[in-house]
């Protein structure tokens, strides 16, 4: 969803700046996935119209759960500026793809992210901007996000759940 606490206005504009940026050699299109019609303070088309980079800016919607994890697989780097989240399945999803992340240290992210994950202050466009530009332009670094969020990932299938929860119950029984 797009609540305002998933800050897509803080990402408009992070990513002009991005674009904007003489030494960006990566991707300048955005794809904003999910459902907007949830946002209650925002006008994110409003202000997706009004961008001088609108015609690189695509309000995607809703996906299928296939066609989305198709996005996911594809995309350059996934780009989740939210201000909390209870857990942060977003950004195990794109980890399990090998999709670099690039996230707020709001809520319960830094704890799900590990070092897996470019993290920046909450509520800060510019340094969500700088952050995006680092993955773009620096390969090493893009790699070993994908190398690290797919270790990450792992670490939170069911079956590893399965095995810490068996453990735990073993200890006290036993």
């Amino acid at each position: 969803s797009w609540n305002p606490w998933k800050r897509v206005t803080d990402l408009i504009c992070a990513f002009e700046q991005f674009v904007d940026d003489p030494s960006n050699a990566g991707p300048k299109r955005l794809k904003l996935v999910g459902d907007f019609h949830q946002n209650m303070s925002d006008d994110i088309h409003s202000l997706v119209e009004h961008s001088r980079h609108r015609n690189k800016i695509e309000l995607v919607g809703m996906l299928p759960r296939p066609e989305l994890d198709a996005l996911i697989a594809r995309a350059f780097a996934i780009v989740h500026p939210a201000e909390y989240e209870g857990f942060g399945f977003t950004i195990l999803e794109a980890m399990r793809f090998g999709t670099p992340v690039i996230s707020s240290r709001g809520g319960s992210i830094p704890e799900v992210a590990g070092s897996a994950a470019e993290l920046v202050p909450p509520r800060n466009p510019n340094a969500l901007a700088a952050a995006m530009l680092r993955v773009a332009t620096d390969d090493r670094l893009r790699a070993e996000l994908s190398e690290k969020g797919l270790q990450r990932a792992a670490e939170f299938s069911w079956k590893a759940a399965r095995s810490r929860l068996t453990a735990l119950l073993e200890g006290l029984v036993g």
